[in-house]
């Protein structure tokens, strides 16, 4: 059985923790998501409706 979690959050608050990221430099920073990059994600990115999804908003 799956479960569709869709984790919402304002595009401001995913810069501003892409941001924070760029600043390490460790595995779980290994390449730099830049901003045409985040543009195109968000630009392409269909919100999950009515297909069973838990919405956890921050």
């Amino acid at each position: 059985m799956w479960k569709l979690i869709y984790l919402k959050a304002h595009p401001n608050d995913l810069r501003k923790r892409l941001k924070i990221r760029r600043q390490r430099f460790d595995a779980k920073a290994s390449f730099t998501i830049i901003e045409e990059i985040l543009t195109s994600f968000l630009n392409g990115f269909e919100t999950p409706t009515g297909k069973g999804e838990t919405v956890i908003e921050h």
